[in-house]
């Protein structure tokens, strides 16, 4: 990747994209269940 040639880190930045993305795709994949199976309502 780009930011790692720049920086001089080998897959550092690429794992924290990884990270982050998998992290992300959770919370949405959780938000989207929560609203159709009306998880959290009172």
């Amino acid at each position: 990747m780009y930011v790692n040639k720049l920086v001089s880190t080998r897959p550092t930045f690429t794992i924290i994209g990884l990270l982050l993305g998998l992290a992300t795709g959770i919370y949405g994949m959780v938000t989207v269940v929560k609203k159709f199976t009306g998880a959290g309502e009172e």
